[in-house]
């Protein structure tokens, strides 16, 4: 159901009411996947729970939490906004021509840079405005999970690329929600910068997503990172852990989701500090490119009928 006179949409979870600027309808914040606190904290992004009432999706979720970026030589410096509840959201912003003619336009998605460890998809710089409007088409930002929310290698209690992995769930919203805004799920194209092209890549080189991946576009990829090996993250992950007091905990998921996020950061930051040289800037605890991307519990298989997941 929409209501172009109320700029109201419904999706899978609940209605939400963006905003009209003329020849462009936004709508920001809509979750795509349930927060990640307490004990989703370090867990593959579940299913949203949903709405019942009409959702005011008029400004943007917080940021994933995250420590200064390292990036601020080169992108300035930022103070963002950012809560671990509420921040898997994305935003949508679409012309009003293709609500009113019902004709799908072709969709980008298009996650943010900042080193794995900050940004926001909900940031003025990747408004999306613009760019539906002139290229008649719909855009939806998103954001991940960074840095040890993100990243960190501790696949026994279930966290293996959860930025990656929450960045297939968006695709997934995509393909069952972006035709109710004027998106012709069947043309998605997935970019980035930096990171977000990292990413990218990767999702459309994963067969759990790839189906889902029309066309990529990308910018400032850091190509010369390599893939950490799986042994040297879960080193990094091990070295973690120390820092934090919890070296050899019996349960190491349940210490980690006690903790304060502030924490977390600040000792990952510390650790960044310590195994960073000149020779390799990758970031602990990660493992771009290896694991594969799980679907959410409850979702519909992708256009080849199946998913299927990495044997790397």
């Amino acid at each position: 159901m929409t209501d172009l006179m109320s700029q109201v949409v419904a999706t899978d979870r609940g209605t939400v009411r963006g905003s009209d600027a003329g020849p462009v309808f936004s709508f920001r914040g809509i979750p795509y996947a349930a927060s990640p606190v307490c004990e989703l904290r370090l867990a593959a992004p579940q299913s949203h729970p949903g709405w019942s009432e009409v959702r005011e999706a008029v400004s943007a979720g917080p940021a994933a939490p995250q420590g200064p970026s390292r990036l601020e030589r080169i992108m300035g410096h930022r103070k963002p906004y950012w809560n671990e509840d509420d921040s898997l959201t994305l935003n949508v912003w679409t012309p009003r021509s293709a609500l009113e003619d019902k004709s799908p336009r072709p969709v980008l998605v298009w996650f943010h840079g900042g080193g794995f460890t900050s940004g926001s998809g909900g940031w003025d710089w990747y408004d999306g405005a613009r760019l539906a409007e002139t290229g008649n088409m719909v855009v939806v930002t998103a954001n991940y999970r960074l840095g040890p929310l993100g990243y960190l290698h501790l696949p026994q209690i279930g966290a293996d690329n959860l930025g990656v992995r929450d960045q297939g769930a968006v695709l997934r919203w995509i393909q069952d929600n972006i035709a109710s805004f004027g998106g012709d799920p069947e043309a998605v194209t997935v970019g980035g910068q930096s990171a977000g092209a990292y990413s990218a890549l990767y999702l459309a080189l994963d067969p759990a997503t790839s189906s889902m991946v029309d066309r990529l576009l990308l910018q400032s990829g850091p190509w010369g990172l390599p893939p950490q090996d799986p042994e040297q993250a879960a080193e990094a992950a091990e070295e973690y852990l120390k820092l934090l007091g919890m070296e050899g905990s019996a349960d190491p998921g349940a210490a980690l989701r006690s903790l304060p996020v502030e924490q977390l950061l600040s000792v990952y930051a510390e650790l960044g500090a310590r195994l960073t040289r000149p020779d390799n800037a990758a970031l602990p605890c990660t493992r771009c490119w290896a694991a594969p991307v799980s679907p959410l519990p409850g979702s519909r298989p992708s256009r080849t009928g199946a998913f299927r997941a990495r044997t790397s």
